[in-house]
């Protein structure tokens, strides 16, 4: 694998109001696919463990980004659109 970019697109306030969703476009160089060698996805991170215990059929995962604290991550199929759960 090559290169990986995360940009933050937005953060809102998590619906119970405690912590935040932060949502990000993702990219990736992926070297071993020949005819589309860049692999994009978007993710939506949970800072808030009431909340990120709502999305559990996300299978969300225990994340850590730089300086921030531990959270959770899920990957989602929309940019900045929280999922039905």
């Amino acid at each position: 694998m090559g290169t990986h970019d995360r940009v933050e697109t937005s953060r809102t306030l998590c619906e119970c109001g405690r912590g935040q969703f932060a949502f990000y476009s993702c990219e990736a160089e992926r070297g071993l696919y020949v005819d589309n060698p860049i692999e994009k996805w978007f993710e939506m991170h949970i800072f808030c463990k009431t909340c990120a215990d709502k999305f559990q059929r996300y299978k969300p995962i225990v994340f850590s980004l730089d300086e921030e604290p531990d959270h959770w991550k899920i990957i989602i199929p929309y940019s900045d659109r929280v999922p039905i759960h």
